[in-house]
């Protein structure tokens, strides 16, 4: 009996170690504009090098993808950056944008977060 207990305990701590020792998703960060905004994703057209925009990359939100602008903000007569968060309705095509994503084994890249640059518009 206390042979199994001992193999019991020796299978939960491999899967364990398994588990923890797997590789973290990639990352990928890229700056660009927004090409054009879709009820769960936003085709974004990164910039690349020489400053010319690539090719158009799909990004699907998900729950936990963050989407914020950026600002000045004039506090005790500076300037200071100010980012809040917004809903995808605030996106719109044209907005200069830099995101974080990631790319999972088997599926579409992943947007982990986004920051806008504010245009101006209200």
């Amino acid at each position: 009996m206390r042979r199994i207990a001992v193999l019991a305990l020796l299978i939960v701590l491999t899967g364990t170690w398994l588990g923890l020792a797997a590789d973290p998703p990639p990352l990928s960060v890229a700056e660009g504009k927004i090409e054009k905004v879709e009820k769960e994703a936003i085709v974004f057209q990164p910039r690349g090098t020489g400053g010319r925009f690539g090719k158009s990359i799909v990004l699907k939100l998900t729950g936990t993808s963050n989407l914020s602008n950026v600002s000045f903000q004039e506090r005790a007569g500076k300037h200071v950056l100010v980012q809040r968060e917004i809903k995808l309705s605030d996106l719109k095509a044209n907005h200069l944008i830099a995101v974080i994503y990631s790319s999972p084994p088997k599926g579409e890249p992943v947007l982990l977060s986004a920051v806008v640059q504010a245009t101006g518009e209200k």
